[in-house]
C-alpha cells in the first residue's frame, strides 16, 4: 500500500517505483488516496501523483477533496471481479444474486448489506458546480497553501518540515526566535508573530 498524500503531512510516495516494485512480485497495489487523490483531477498537478493511474485500487474521500459533507468515501478497483469474489455472500433470507456481468450489486462488493447514497451527493455537486468549477477550487486550495507556507517560512524560528508537496505542510519552532517574535499560546497550537500593531495567529 502507498499514500497519494498523507492526512497529516500530504506526503506522496513514490508511486511509480512501488506499483512497479508490485507489478514485479505479483502483488496487489492499492493506494491511499483519500486526500490526495482529487489533485489528479487537475491536469497541471498530476506530475505531482504520477503512478496513481496504476494502481490496482484506491481510496478517496470527496469529503476532503471536493469540499463535500463528512462521510463521502469512494473505493475504485481495476478489477471487480477480484472484489466481489472477497464479500461475495449469500443466506436464506436474502434474495438471489442477480448476473454480476449485468447487474451491480453494491452488498457484493463490500461488507454492508445496507447502505444510504452518499454518491448523491457526489454527483449532484459536480452536476450543480460542474468539473471546471471543482478543478478551479482544487488548484486554488493549493496554491493558497503554498503561499501560506511561503509566508510562514520566513517567521525568524520557524522551522518547515515538510514543504507542502499538495496542499498540506508542517513547521516547527526551532526555538531560537528572538524573545517576542515566536510564542505559543494555550493549549500550545497556535503559532503567533509578533508585528507592528499587535500580532496576528
Amino acid at each position: 500500500m502507498s499514500s497519494a498524500g498523507t492526512t497529516n503531512t500530504g506526503a506522496v510516495d513514490p508511486l511509480v517505483d512501488i506499483g512497479r516494485l508490485a507489478a514485479r512480485e505479483g502483488l496487489w497495489h492499492h493506494v491511499d488516496g483519500a486526500y490526495g487523490a482529487f489533485f489528479h483531477a487537475c491536469p497541471e498537478l498530476r506530475p505531482l501523483l504520477a503512478g496513481l493511474p496504476g494502481a490496482d485500487s484506491l481510496t478517496f474521500d470527496p469529503h476532503k477533496g471536493l469540499f463535500l459533507p463528512y462521510g463521502t468515501g469512494a473505493l475504485l478497483v481495476r478489477d471487480g471481479t477480484a472484489l466481489r469474489a472477497a464479500h461475495r455472500a449469500s443466506a436464506g433470507y436474502l434474495p438471489g444474486t442477480p448476473d454480476a456481468h449485468e447487474f451491480y450489486d453494491p452488498s457484493q462488493h463490500g461488507p454492508d448489506l445496507s447502505r444510504g447514497f452518499p454518491g448523491l451527493r457526489v454527483w449532484l455537486s459536480l452536476k450543480l458546480f460542474g468539473a471546471r468549477r471543482v478543478r478551479a477550487a482544487i488548484l486554488e486550495k493549493r496554491e493558497l497553501a503554498l503561499q501560506a507556507a511561503e509566508r510562514i517560512a520566513r517567521i525568524p524560528g520557524i522551522v518547515m518540515d515538510a514543504p507542502p508537496q499538495l496542499s498540506l505542510f508542517a513547521f516547527t519552532s526551532s526555538g531560537r526566535a528572538p524573545p517576542g517574535t515566536i510564542r505559543t499560546r494555550p493549549p500550545g497550537r497556535c503559532w503567533t508573530a509578533s508585528r507592528p500593531g499587535g500580532a496576528s495567529c
